[in-house]
């Protein structure tokens, strides 16, 4: 005999969550500071980020403390519009309970974007399937180029591969790749793996 059950009407309704109400003002960009702790190296994504906001605009505001004027987010977007000559730059003004929640949050913003990984098949969909595509900035050509002759095949050269011998049960291939890289890597590997077949799965050590 089926059951049914009933949710009771007594059950406290839950409350949505609400989101802070965010403004952004614009104020002279020397009226806000680096910070000075900061522990992410970003020198070298400037120039990349300068060639960004050229050709976007700039759409993110930059995430200041209001008690000490510091940037807990955007300090790379803060040097690349200084050296773009920009006088004024977008923020909102927070108010964190202390300082340790503005670390908190300057470290988590940074790291939480490294969390997210590609569809290798859909980009490479985005990039190429256009007419006259255009290289994005936060490419390089040498990855552009993989992308527009087909990602599989170009990942792992063929003086790299091992001559297979029947009488090995398995053989080893070692690349050597950035640690910030290693997920989008092994995402591509194991796709060429898993179109060879057998149930071959490659990951890190």
């Amino acid at each position: 005999m089926p059951i049914k059950i009933n949710q009771s009407s007594n059950a406290p309704e839950q409350a949505a969550p609400t989101l802070e109400r965010l403004k952004i003002d614009y104020v002279p960009i020397d009226s806000v500071q680096l910070w000075k702790d900061n522990p992410r190296e970003n020198e070298k994504a400037v120039p990349e980020l300068m060639e960004g906001i050229k050709r976007h605009g700039l759409r993110t505001p930059l995430v200041v403390w209001g008690k000490n004027r510091y940037i807990y987010k955007g300090n790379t977007t803060w040097k690349a519009l200084r050296r773009l000559g920009y006088k004024e730059v977008p923020v909102i003004l927070t108010s964190f309970k202390h300082e340790a929640a503005a670390v908190d949050y300057g470290i988590d913003d940074n790291k939480l974007g490294e969390k997210a990984g590609w569809n290798v098949d859909l980009l490479r969909k985005l990039l190429v399937s256009r007419p006259a595509a255009q290289k994005p900035v936060s490419f390089t050509m040498k990855e552009f180029s993989v992308l527009q002759k087909g990602i599989f095949g170009q990942m792992i050269p063929k003086d790299k591969i091992p001559k297979y011998e029947e009488d090995l049960d398995t053989f080893e291939i070692s690349v050597s790749v950035p640690p910030k890289d290693k997920d989008r890597i092994l995402h591509v590997i194991n796709g060429a793996l898993k179109m060879c077949g057998g149930g071959y799965e490659a990951a890190a050590y």
